[in-house]
């Protein structure tokens, strides 16, 4: 019984203070590496650098899947996020998603995806997760790549996400999100403007970005809250009641 008790203490501490073991982010526009170097008309904004460093975090090795999708400006967007990454010095793989391909790695990026996941291609994506990587899934404007709407929900499901890709084209034209567009959290520190264009809608994740209409057009799960920020109710709850279950079974082993 006291090996049991010891196990449960141990159990309680990871309710507490476990979070997702990685990273998954899904953006509803693409167009989010055009604002990096001004490419698309859009002008250059610096919150989409510190986007990009914050997502990559302590890491340096990137596999990047390339959209079929041959639209300039998409095309544009690719290039200004490989261009970063290799300018921060940084390791870059091209390549669908395997396990051997992901090994090693500390962010994927499914860019535009218009060839549908492997149920093999989804698991490999999982075990990345599990082992504490980071994955970017983007789709788009439903009007024009519906398809990796769709590719991006499947994918989404086969992961057990909660979140997916809504089909309703918002916000038309080049964006820059600031103030209450912006949501805190930690992939989002430091960024005081985004650029971003014509977008679909995100729902079942943590926002990150809002729309002009205040829907969430990129959502992440397992990503950090702001250091300093103020725990929810509910997470306080739950960390009081670890602390007292755990206090508990320290006495009945004392006993």
């Amino acid at each position: 019984m006291k090996r049991l008790g010891r196990l449960s203490a141990v159990g309680f501490l990871v309710l507490v203070a476990g979070a997702n073991a990685g990273t998954l982010v899904v953006s509803g526009d693409s167009n989010l590496g055009n604002a990096i170097d001004g490419d698309n008309g859009m002008p250059v904004i610096a919150g989409n650098e510190v986007f990009f460093a914050n997502l990559l975090g302590a890491g340096s090795n990137v596999l990047f899947q390339r959209t079929t999708n041959t639209d300039a400006t998409e095309v544009g967007s690719e290039n200004a996020i490989e261009t970063y990454y290799g300018g921060l010095g940084d390791s870059l793989w091209a390549g669908p998603p395997t396990t051997a391909s992901l090994a090693g790695m500390n962010l994927f990026i499914g860019f535009l995806p218009d060839v549908a996941y492997t149920t093999a291609q989804a698991t490999a994506i999982s075990n990345f997760l599990a082992g504490g990587g980071t994955v970017l899934l983007t789709a788009e404007f439903s009007d024009f790549d519906a398809t990796a709407v769709a590719n991006v929900n499947a994918l989404l499901a086969l992961l057990g996400s909660g979140m997916v890709v809504d089909t309703s084209n918002v916000d038309e034209g080049i964006r820059d999100a600031t103030g209450a567009q912006i949501a805190s959290n930690g992939l989002t520190t430091g960024v005081t403007g985004f650029g971003y264009a014509a977008t679909n809608t995100v729902s079942g994740g943590t926002p990150l970005f809002y729309t002009t209409g205040g829907v969430p057009f990129m959502e992440c799960s397992g990503c950090a809250a702001v250091v300093g920020s103020v725990p929810e109710p509910g997470a306080g709850l739950l960390l009081l009641g670890g602390l007292s279950g755990l206090l508990v079974l320290r006495r009945r082993a004392r006993r």
